[in-house]
């Protein structure tokens, strides 16, 4: 299972404020670290998507989602399809 990520815990690792540290995510990266840490997720668990028979929902909590929805809204902000889509579209193109 994945670990929660908890930002107040890698401020205080750095010797930051939690909002120091926010600012710091958002100048550096241009993304909060909200949307970093859902796009290391995503990333990881389209990898188990493609190379996994597991379900969707088992992915979505091994990767830290409270729920199948919140992984399903993340998923289509990034890939513009469900995960199950997905994972359908990326089986079909290794067959053909």
């Amino acid at each position: 299972a994945s670990e929660v990520f908890d930002a107040a815990q890698v401020a205080e690792h750095f010797h930051l404020s939690y909002g120091h540290l926010a600012k710091l995510f958002k100048t550096e990266l241009g993304m909060t670290m909200k949307e970093y840490v859902n796009s290391v997720r995503i990333r990881n668990a389209t990898f188990d998507l493609l190379t996994t028979e597991l379900s969707i929902i088992d992915i979505a909590m091994q990767h830290g989602f409270v729920s199948a929805k919140a992984f399903y809204k993340e998923f289509e902000k990034v890939y513009h399809m469900t995960p199950k889509q997905y994972r359908k579209t990326a089986k079909e193109k290794q067959t053909s």
